[in-house]
């Protein structure tokens, strides 16, 4: 109570002020109540008992018998005086509207004691409709309601006007006239006492309730005709007493009956409470609701009330009542008060939302210790904190959410303190994990109910105390690290050095796992620039180590038997291993640490330059025997030397698609690609390197193929008669094309490309050697080597249809047509210039 944010409006200060003031309550509460809760007054009077304990309570019932209560009532509002309306509603009646009666008229009043009553109230009741009336009475426990009914005599009527209709003298006629309407307009001589009914307030629930009564005549006896009736009341007080007064009592009995129904509920029960109703009862509801009827209180000061106990409550017993039921309270005293201002409320609720918020923000100075996420009540409990904040926030010109921002700010920097003092340079890599973990699921569950409840993350707003922490309690570890990687003996060199690459995955993830959490660019934060940490000389270190690790390829080679994984793989088993190890090694570190800075790249690169060249030596050797194999006595290209170019061109494949992994990384910095120049110069010579083994390899290739070629093509030149050559080009055609045939079954696409513009090119240079030796012949006897020159045309203008298939691949004739109609007119040439036989 002494922290209460409403003592000076309230004038609250101790218990038994409290308790004072729910013992005057009860005192004007009146009647028996409505059920469920129907407590007499001194059964009410027990409670306040029980709740505040024996000594406490003759305390205040000392104060109240010694009128110390009714000095406290002048004090606060002046010389009172206390009277209670009472509204009667009559709804229905049996037998009293029969005979054609068609209304009653009814008397009301109030017996009070001493000979004194009330002033009568009367209404007309039709039988189609309810009537109401009232009555004003100063001490309701002493006092009878009494309730009378009236009706015309129908008879008498009747009477009248049957005399009237009968045949007489004019004076006996003006006499019966006379008559007639004296017992139509004389109210007074018309109606009768029908019934009659008088009780006690104490024995007629007075809040509304519906019931039937029999009426008595006046003798006391009952009648055969009842009425059903409902009674209420509130209070009807001189100018003398206050607003603040009646809503400082009906506080009071708000928190007495708040407190008590804590007291008797279990803790987990009282967690999951959620509206005012759960808070105090049904039966502690129904009272406060008649006590605001009977005090004039408006809603919007009972809400108040509510709103006031609820908050004082929680302040006192810092794990009770939810805030979902102050959110709900507030939301609809925000309702109610709308645009109209109240004088009482809008101070009251001044106070209310700044002692609440100092509340909350006490309670989120220390989240880790008041809040337990991992507990669906807790997370239940500090949504409805951070849904109160809002909620105030937008009805008051208080900076409420920003204070609890700053709360929020100061227990993260003292969770971050705390959590510092295990990053000593002894501390292990599982540690810093094990920690950054515990940031990381704080986070995860707490960015749920923020983002909620003040749709924005809390990562978002704690994100400056996290950066501080990182850079400095978690950077010095990482240059422990560091050191221990570069000044480690050999024996542990390659340990310390993957404990500092797992140090750097670690911190990244969790970073990685952070930024997107942050509605403002990370750049601003200092531990973006966390790869600075660690430095080129370190991650040099881990290239190196990357380096080394290539020897593993000779391995994958020597084991391998250079033939195709499968029909549709024309790959061997070593290139699927070395492209699965680089990227397990090389590429998988780099694109881990995603900096583009120059000697970074230098490293990754000469690591690749590594692999390349040990894996590109290992093919070549491995293919040494098929290079010396075979007697050039057929045309046969062994398969293995096949699969070996597929490898080859696999791997420069394999490195091409490394470069925009490292462009993707300088055009996202700052510098973009200027920087890009002499890495993409160190790229391009990793490149050459497998370009020249591929070359090497289908040079030895195209060499095995030409021998059977240069045989079958000197069988044309040399053929004696015309049948014998057209058999032989036949022949070399049907052996080039099939020489190509298996190239394309046995090489890659991009290989047997290669392949074919490569012996395309060396056919182009043997076709223009023959031609030349032609010429030689022709300068002895042109006429006798005429047919040789024929048949050389025909292989020259048939021969591009070798290297191209009507599905796909293998070369346009289009790109070959350059290369030739040169031989043609080569050839052409050689006639013109012996003896200028014309056209072939």
């Amino acid at each position: 109570m002494e922290r209460s944010p409403f003592r000076k409006v309230l004038q609250r200060s101790c218990r038994q002020e409290l308790c004072l003031q729910c013992l005057r309550t009860i005192q004007r509460s009146v009647g028996k109540q409505v059920r469920p809760y129907n407590a007499s007054r001194a059964q009410m009077t027990a409670f306040v008992r029980e709740v505040f304990g024996e000594l406490v309570y003759v305390t205040c019932r000392r104060q109240l018998d010694s009128g110390e209560s009714n000095d406290g009532d002048r004090r606060a509002g002046g010389a009172e005086e206390l009277r209670f309306r009472f509204q009667v509603k009559l709804l229905d009646a049996e037998q009293l509207f029969e005979d054609n009666r068609k209304h009653v008229l009814c008397h009301l009043w109030a017996n009070e004691g001493g000979g004194r009553t009330t002033e009568v109230s009367k209404r007309k009741w039709f039988s189609e409709s309810a009537t109401e009336l009232t009555a004003e009475i100063l001490d309701p426990a002493s006092s009878c309601l009494v309730l009378e009914v009236f009706a015309r005599d129908p008879k008498t009527l009747w009477d009248a006007i049957r005399k009237l209709a009968r045949p007489c003298s004019l004076s006996a006629f003006l006499d019966s006239l006379r008559e007639v309407f004296s017992q139509y307009f004389r109210s007074g001589t018309a109606y009768k006492l029908v019934g009659r009914l008088e009780s006690p307030l104490e024995n007629i629930p007075c809040v509304g309730v519906e019931e039937w009564y029999v009426l008595k005549d006046t003798a006391g006896n009952n009648l055969e005709s009842k009425v059903q009736l409902s009674v209420t009341f509130h209070s009807v007080a001189s100018a003398d007493i206050s607003v603040l007064e009646r809503i400082r009592e009906h506080y009071a009995l708000s928190f007495a009956f708040l407190e008590h129904n804590v007291e008797q509920t279990a803790e987990d029960d009282v967690a999951r409470w959620s509206k005012w109703s759960d808070c105090v009862g049904r039966r502690g509801l129904t009272l406060l609701r008649q006590h605001a009827l009977q005090n004039n209180m408006q809603d919007v000061e009972a809400h108040c009330c509510y709103l006031q106990a609820a908050s004082e409550h929680r302040m006192k017993v810092n794990t009770q009542i939810s805030f979902v039921v102050m959110y709900l309270l507030l939301k609809e005293l925000q309702l109610e008060l709308g645009s109209q201002g109240h004088r009482f409320v809008s101070d009251a609720l001044d106070q209310l939302i700044q002692g609440l918020s100092d509340h909350i923000n006490s309670q989120l100075e220390n989240l880790h210790e008041q809040f337990y996420l991992e507990f669906e009540l807790h997370v239940t409990d500090l949504s409805g904190a951070l849904s109160v904040c809002a909620l105030m926030d937008s009805m008051s010109p208080l900076p409420i959410v920003d204070s609890a921002r700053t709360a929020l700010q100061k227990n993260e920097k003292k969770w971050y303190e705390s959590l510092a003092v295990s990053l000593d340079e002894k501390a292990t890599l599982s540690v810093v994990a094990a920690m950054l973990d515990t940031i990381r699921a704080h986070h995860e569950k707490a960015n749920q109910l923020f983002q909620q409840s003040w749709n924005e993350t809390y990562t978002n707003i704690v994100m400056h105390e996290l950066d501080d922490f990182l850079v400095r309690s978690l950077k010095p570890w990482v240059g422990w690290q560091v050191d221990a990687a570069l000044t480690s003996r050999l024996d542990d060199s390659e340990e310390k050095t993957l404990d500092s690459i797992e140090a750097f995955s670690v911190i990244k993830t969790f970073l990685e796992d952070t930024f997107p959490l942050l509605n403002v660019d990370p750049e601003v934060l200092n531990v973006q620039r966390y790869r600075e940490w660690f430095g080129s000389r370190v991650i040099d270190r881990w290239f190196d180590l990357a380096s080394r690790a290539s020897e593993i390829v000779r391995g994958f080679v020597a084991a391998d038997d250079l033939f195709p994984l499968n029909a549709d793989v024309k790959y061997s088993s070593s290139f699927v291993k070395t492209a699965d190890a680089m990227n397990a090694n090389v590429v998988k570190l780099w694109l881990l640490i995603e900096w583009p800075e120059r000697a970074c790249s230098f490293s990754f690169i000469d690591c690749v330059h590594r692999w390349v060249s040990v894996y590109s030596a290992a093919i070549e050797s491995k293919t040494e025997g098929e290079r010396r194999s075979g007697d050039g006595n057929n045309a046969a290209v062994p398969a293995r030397l096949c699969v070996a170019v597929n490898d080859l061109m696999g791997i420069l494949m394999y490195v091409q698609q490394i470069r925009p992994k490292i462009v993707k990384f300088y055009l996202g910095s700052r510098q973009g690609l200027t920087r890009f120049g002499d890495v993409d110069v160190r790229l391009q010579s990793v490149f050459g390197i497998v370009k020249a083994s591929k070359d090497r390899l289908l040079d030895i290739i195209v060499w095995k193929l030409l021998p059977e070629v240069e045989t079958r093509l000197d069988r044309v030149l040399s053929a004696q008669t015309t049948l014998a050559q057209e058999a032989d080009v036949d022949g070399l055609l049907r052996s080039i094309t099939a020489c190509v045939t298996s190239l394309r079954a046995n090489l890659e696409a991009d290989a047997f490309e290669a392949v074919l513009v490569m012996l395309w090119g060396k056919l182009s240079t043997l076709l223009k050697q023959s031609i030349s030796r032609l010429r030689t012949r022709c300068g002895v006897d042109a006429r006798a080597y005429s047919a040789s020159c024929l048949g050389l045309s025909v292989v020259i203008q048939q021969l591009p249809k070798c290297f191209n298939f009507k599905d796909c691949g293998g070369l346009s004739p289009a790109a070959l047509e350059a290369d030739v109609q040169a031989r043609l007119r080569e050839l052409k040439q050689v006639f013109r210039d012996q003896h200028g036989a014309g056209d072939i």
